[in-house]
């Protein structure tokens, strides 16, 4: 999948990246899609750490107002 990942940004086609690889159109696209929804969860999880420590800054602001 790194490989996939890798060649995808450099901006290879999926035809391409498929002869490379050596893999079967099903099984590209199958991985394209779990590569999609590992990125799609690193992005949740950072946009969540992200709206933690914005909350957390606010809180302590807060405190040190009052």
């Amino acid at each position: 999948m790194n490989e996939i990942q890798f060649r995808l940004i450099k901006g290879e086609s999926d035809k391409d990246i498929m002869r490379t690889v050596l893999l079967s159109e099903r099984n590209y696209y199958k991985y394209k899609k779990k590569l999609a929804s590992k990125l799609e969860e690193i992005q949740k999880e950072k946009s969540d750490t992200d709206i933690w420590l914005e909350v957390q800054t606010l809180r302590i602001a807060c405190l040190n107002y009052i």
